[in-house]
This record gives C-alpha cells, structure tokens and sequence, in this order.
C-alpha cells in the first residue's frame, strides 16, 4: 500500500458520481454499508449473472430456476473492486478480504489488477469465478 494524502478528496469526489441503479441490485446494501467506513470506497462491483436458456439477458440478477430446469448455465465472474486507504484501517480490512479469500482459493480469488490500480492505487479486487475458469 502507498501513503495517498488525497484519499479522503478522492473518496467524497466517487462518491458523489455514485448512482445506485447502476449498481446489480442484491448489491446495493453492500456498498452502502462499505462507502460508509472511513478506509474504503468502492470502485466497481458486478454480481455475477446467471445466463441460461430461459433468460440469455446478461445483465439479470435473478436466482437460478429449479434443480433440472436449466441444464448449462453461463456464470459471468462476480466482484468487487474498491480502494483502500494507506493506515491501520485499511490494512485491517485488507487481511479481513484475504481471509474471505482462503475460505476457498480455487473460486475466490483477492489482489490487485494492475489496470485498476493504474487508475487508483491502493485498489484491490475481491472476485468469486465459476468453476469452469
């Protein structure tokens, strides 16, 4: 992690932009209740669709049908992609998403991509993938 003095400035200025419909909805609460903690914002975060034969729509964020009632199901990876603040909290929080993280390393995966943190440094992504990658 690296010392941001601008942190807190560019925290108000995304959350400001922030547009709850634009987040997948059964994440609304998540990142509320995230962008409330003074080390962290939120940078991006997808759910993770489920897409079958009875709904090829992408961006649905419905729970899969019945056992049986769709055979092949595409998994779109679910994430979320914050900033952490350089200090005592963010590095809390940053071994409290490393934990989640060894609850199953083969689907779940914590780091930094270097193209987020191109944009922002201190940026990390929390991802669940399908089994299939």
């Amino acid at each position: 992690m690296e010392s941001n003095p601008r942190f807190q400035k560019q925290k108000k200025a995304v959350l400001a932009g922030l547009r709850n419909e634009l987040i997948d909805q059964p994440l609304v609460e998540l990142i509320a209740g995230l962008n409330k903690l003074t080390c962290c914002f939120t940078l991006q975060c997808c759910f993770g669709h489920f897409i079958h034969k009875n709904n090829r729509d992408p961006f649905n964020v419905d729970a899969l049908p019945a056992l049986g009632a769709a055979r092949r199901v595409d998994y779109k990876v679910a994430y979320l992609a914050l900033c952490l603040e350089y200090g005592p909290s963010g590095q809390d929080l940053y071994l409290k998403l490393e934990d989640i993280a060894a609850v199953d390393p083969d689907y779940i995966q914590f780091g930094s991509a270097l193209w987020f943190w191109e944009k922002q440094f201190n940026s990390y992504v929390l991802q669940v993938e399908p089994e299939r990658f």
